[in-house]
């Protein structure tokens, strides 16, 4: 995501463009189509806050995040 005074432009045939005042940090990519979704979260991140051995219920909610569908794969360019 674009950070205070960066910008992201979008072309009709799907060119994408990351505008930024420090040139190091500009992108040329393509936009992709995101299917219609539900809510999307990172779950990583909610996984980490439930701690193993914390208590059952605890690594019970941690592991089934883990092991919940990807919908939406990472870039693996970007990872």
């Amino acid at each position: 995501m674009p950070k205070d005074g960066d910008l992201i432009v979008i072309r009709p045939d799907g060119k994408a463009y990351y505008v930024s005042a420090n040139p190091q940090n500009a992108y040329e990519g393509e936009a992709v189509h995101v299917p219609p979704h539900g809510r999307l979260i990172d779950a990583d991140a909610l996984g980490s806050l439930f701690q193993e051995g914390q208590c059952f219920f605890a690594g019970n909610i941690k592991y089934k995040i883990e092991n919940m569908p990807t919908i939406i794969p990472a870039d693996s360019d970007k990872n």
